[in-house]
């Protein structure tokens, strides 16, 4: 899979990225340290076997190389009315963690790597909970990173 080659940063004999520069011995800093997939919740049940089955493949090149990908789901508030009314109940939300299971079983990714995010849409002012939501995805990320790089 050439978007795997290009997580070492061997992208294949004349593939071009729009990278001018590629190296054969990248440094840790040139290496992808974290997979995140953007899934949206109201349309995972209606995704295609084909596009399923490519995430579950990067999915699995993703855990040979220790990068623990993670699942962003997003949009929660439009398969749920409760989270929709009030974020902070994402958590209490037996629609939502039926989805969780669901993405979870579709691309073999645990549970607890599954984050659900509602995103800005009609709101004018910052609302706390959509807040906290994506700082904890975020904080999440960077631990998936950290924990490729060894760091503590």
């Amino acid at each position: 899979m050439d978007m795997c080659k290009t997580w070492q940063s061997f992208p294949p004999v004349g593939y071009s990225l729009g990278i001018k520069d590629t190296t054969q011995k990248p440094s840790i800093r040139d290496k992808i340290h974290c997979v995140a997939f953007v899934v949206d919740a109201n349309g995972v049940t209606l995704m295609g076997d084909s596009l399923s089955d490519k995430i579950c493949k990067i999915r699995e090149q993703a855990n040979k190389r220790y990068l623990n990908p993670i699942i962003i789901l997003t949009r929660i508030d439009k398969i749920c009315t409760e989270t929709a009314k009030d974020t902070t109940k994402v958590y209490h939300s037996r629609i939502v963690r039926q989805k969780v299971e669901e993405v979870g079983l579709k691309f073999g990714i645990p549970e607890n790597m599954i984050f659900p995010l509602r995103n800005y849409c009609k709101e004018i002012e910052k609302e706390l909970g959509i807040d906290i939501l994506t700082l904890r995805t975020l904080r999440q990320i960077l631990r998936s990173s950290k924990g490729f790089l060894g760091v503590k």
